[in-house]
């Protein structure tokens, strides 16, 4: 029998399957190395499996995700941008997050004050702190900042370089130590100090690869580094450990929030409250050492001790600087080390 053209075309499209909604995909970023590899497995990964949501982790650096926010500002490509507070601060000033909502990420009921930026641009998901970092073959344990300067010392010390962000928090715990005031541009005792540590120096490192490898091969004895990075080293067999030293430390945030237009906004969000609920945030601390902003997560005491969770009286706080009122000075701050220090 012949179909007449008509009846044919009916009947084809009759038979074709109904289009199927593809699934929907979002770009999120974070840190490299062993935090993406924690990442994906703790949060990416069963993320994708419980909501259907597609999600393509991009790694970078911070200020790397800033450039990239500032040029794709009318047409973002990154949905859910991490990144170090010194650089979330300008990111929020220009406007390159949305303003999170609580009734729609209701897992920000649950986070500590400190967690929420207060005009809600981003989130904190991890807590980690700057402490002094050894090799425990080479030398006992650490309790002053002051360590650095012993002879014994001399030519297996490290120290950031001021293209590291670290090297602006080490400076303000020297210089806060010291009697200056960091948000106030009075740095002349941390820059003295960090002059004068100079002598004691293998090398100024940029890049954490670059630590690891030095402070678990014994060539390096000391250095000042995060929390996070030393107890993962320390997971995997190396000879290190890590001290909160008698004068205190600052305990540090890292911070995400959805950029300003993205297409994906519901998924970005549905994104944020698992990667911030107590579950995810358990796994976290557990595999990459990070410490909660999630009121409700439960961690084994030991673990809590060593992530510096509700520290005891013994040890002292040093306050952060207000990265939004330091953030003019960076410039002549970098200036300043490439002359007296580099």
């Amino acid at each position: 029998m012949i179909l007449r053209a008509g009846a044919s075309g009916a009947a084809l499209s009759f038979m074709r399957p109904c289009p199927v909604r593809a699934s929907e995909e979002i770009v999120v970023t974070m840190y490299g190395g062993p935090m993406e590899t924690g990442w994906r497995r703790n949060v990416v990964d069963p993320f994708q499996k419980e909501s259907g949501i597609d999600v393509t982790l991009a790694t970078g650096l911070s200020l790397e995700n800033l450039a990239k926010m500032r040029a794709q500002r009318q047409n973002p490509e990154l949905d859910v941008v991490a990144m170090d507070t010194v650089v979330a601060v300008p990111a929020a000033r220009e406007r390159l997050y949305e303003q999170l909502d609580p009734k729609r990420i209701p897992v920000m009921n649950d986070l500590y004050d400190w967690a929420i930026e207060p005009n809600r641009y981003y989130l904190s998901w991890l807590s980690v702190y700057y402490g002094l970092a050894y090799n425990t073959q080479r030398i006992p344990r650490p309790t002053s900042w002051e360590d650095m300067w012993n002879p014994a010392y001399k030519g297996h010390v490290i120290f950031p370089d001021i293209s590291n962000v670290g090297a602006t928090y080490v400076m303000h715990i020297l210089n806060t130590i010291g009697g200056g005031d960091t948000n106030a541009n009075q740095v002349d005792v941390g820059f003295r100090r960090i002059a004068s540590l100079k002598p004691q120096l293998l090398t100024f490192w940029t890049n954490h690869d670059q630590v690891g490898q030095l402070l678990s091969q014994g060539d390096a004895w000391i250095t000042p580094w995060p929390s996070d990075r030393l107890l993962t080293l320390k997971s995997l067999g190396a000879p290190v450990d890590i001290v909160i030293p008698k004068e205190g430390v600052p305990f540090g945030t890292s911070e995400m929030g959805i950029t300003k237009g993205t297409k994906h906004q519901e998924a970005a969000e549905r994104y944020l409250n698992f990667a911030l609920s107590p579950e995810a945030q358990a796994r976290n601390a557990e595999t990459i050492f990070v410490g909660p902003t999630n009121k409700k997560t439960q961690v084994p005491a030991e673990l809590a001790h060593d992530l510096g969770m509700n520290p005891g009286p013994e040890v002292k706080r040093i306050a952060y600087p207000d990265w939004s009122t330091i953030a003019p000075f960076r410039a002549g701050w970098i200036d300043r080390w490439n002359r007296e220090i580099k």
